[in-house]
């Protein structure tokens, strides 16, 4: 039986599906997990896509598309059957342990938000600025055994570090439902729906940490500019 749902989601590019499909079957874990791939407003042939799970349609497909997606991953936390959810974008690729290391630390430690620590490709500003490096921008050009050489090389299982990144994340199911979930779209004031949940769960007592032994490549923007 699972014991984490790691969902994602996609809306008009399959090739990143299964990019990222190859990418959890390749990393060696000890957790068993199903995954969740709801189709976001998706276009025709995605919605029909082999590892699409659930169709999932807002009621204004114009609506801006921060709030469209924060929408969507309350829906895969709401679908998700498992008491651990992982949310993981589809431009992203870990390391073997990435899922050990984000489940041992929330059960270690309940009241934690565990994060995975993102080598990302520097298109846009890191939060983690010391662990840019460029292994690609797209499927295609993805060096899978250059990152995965680099991530051994920086892996510190069982390690961890003030949380500064938002994904992927270990949420426990009904802890994030009592919180509310994501605010659907950014706040008035500017503050990311992913920064306004985070605060919420240190309102209530959570920490928040990186953990320095779930290692994930992370290509920003992937379907957004292809």
């Amino acid at each position: 039986m699972a014991e984490v749902t790691v969902a994602t989601l996609v809306y008009r590019d399959a090739r990143w599906l299964d990019w990222w499909k190859v990418g959890l079957d390749q990393a060696k874990t000890r957790v068993s997990y199903r995954t969740l791939v709801l189709a976001n407003d998706a276009t025709e042939f995605v919605r029909h896509h082999k590892l699409v799970d659930y169709d999932f349609r807002n009621p204004d497909p114009n609506e801006h598309y921060i709030a469209r997606v924060y929408r969507a991953w309350n829906e895969c936390v709401l679908l998700a059957r498992t008491p651990l959810v992982c949310l993981m974008n589809n431009d992203m690729w870990p390391y073997h342990g990435w899922l050990d290391e984000l489940v041992e630390c929330k059960r270690a430690v309940p009241n934690v938000v565990p994060v995975s620590l993102l080598v990302e490709n520097g298109r846009i500003p890191s939060a983690i600025p010391e662990h840019v490096k460029d292994f690609g921008t797209t499927p295609e050009t993805f060096n899978a055994a250059g990152f995965m050489a680099y991530a051994e090389s920086i892996c510190k299982p069982g390690s961890v570090e003030p949380g500064r990144l938002f994904q992927p994340v270990i949420f426990n199911r009904e802890e994030f439902l009592d919180l509310g979930g994501y605010h659907e779209g950014n706040l008035a004031d500017g503050t990311s729906g992913d920064a306004d949940l985070f605060n919420r769960y240190k309102a209530a007592g959570y920490g928040w940490a990186t953990c320095l032994g779930s290692v994930v490549a992370h290509l920003q923007e992937g379907e957004q500019r292809g």
